[in-house]
């Protein structure tokens, strides 16, 4: 006899399968790498000025120009890079810098 997949479960793989694959997939991905480099940056080098230029370059290895583009657009636009290269920094946090509980 064949075994039937319950309702609860159908839902959940098609919610998990529309956050990994495709375009949100990417998106997905390139956030969250920022988000670990973002993290890891500011536990080594708080406050360093290296971290606007880290994260969209680690959201571009894992998740292409999707992930890039979004990981930008989330950390306050280009304003997050200019920083870098020697333009005002934006006042807007960095996916990955807010701390919680420490």
């Amino acid at each position: 006899m064949a075994r039937r997949m319950s309702r609860t479960r159908r839902a959940g793989s098609k919610i998990s399968n529309v956050l990994t694959s495709g375009i949100v997939g990417k998106a997905v991905t390139g956030i969250g790498a920022a988000a670990l480099v973002g993290t890891v940056m500011n536990r080594i080098l708080p406050g360093s000025p290296i971290t606007g230029i880290a994260q969209p370059i680690a959201a571009y290895a894992a998740g292409g120009a999707v992930g890039a583009i979004t990981s930008v657009l989330l950390n306050g636009g280009l304003g997050s890079i200019t920083g870098f290269l020697g333009g005002q920094q934006a006042s807007v946090p960095s996916v990955g810098t807010t701390e919680f509980g420490v």
